[in-house]
């Protein structure tokens, strides 16, 4: 399972600090075989820090910043529970992913509403969609 993060989110400037980061993106992500052969099997899982106020006795410039020290603040901020939390995350994934090696991959699109989705290979066959549609559709 690889850690990443994916990016920051900052305040140009917050009091008399410059460039002060206030969110980091970060996800977890995990691959394995599946049924197309040149195809892996792909799963992950996404997630926001909001970082701590800040003070100027407590502010790291942003170009002092490494990913290594951003994965420090998120994992930092789980304390102890740190271990459990990225074993559940390992757990999910990998049966996520055992659930569908066997299986053709596809892509599901899906709207805000939740109330239509389309399988990516019915699309590319002219099939139809699953879900329903509202009638705003």
């Amino acid at each position: 399972m690889e850690f990443k993060i994916n990016n920051t989110f900052r305040y140009t400037s917050s009091g008399s600090l410059d460039d002060v980061i206030y969110s980091i993106r970060y996800a977890f992500e995990e691959s394995g075989s599946s049924a197309h052969p040149s195809l892996l099997n792909y799963e992950s899982r996404r997630y926001f820090h909001n970082c701590d106020p800040v003070t100027s006795e407590n502010y790291v410039g942003l170009n002092s910043l490494t990913t290594s020290s951003l994965k420090g603040w998120i994992q930092d901020s789980y304390g102890e529970n740190w271990g459990s939390f990225t074993s559940s995350i390992q757990t999910s994934m990998t049966n996520a992913l055992n659930s569908r090696t066997s299986s053709q991959p596809t892509d599901i699109y899906t709207w805000n509403s939740g109330s239509f989705g389309l399988d990516g290979r019915e699309i590319a066959s002219g099939s139809g969609a699953t879900g329903r549609c509202s009638a705003s559709c």
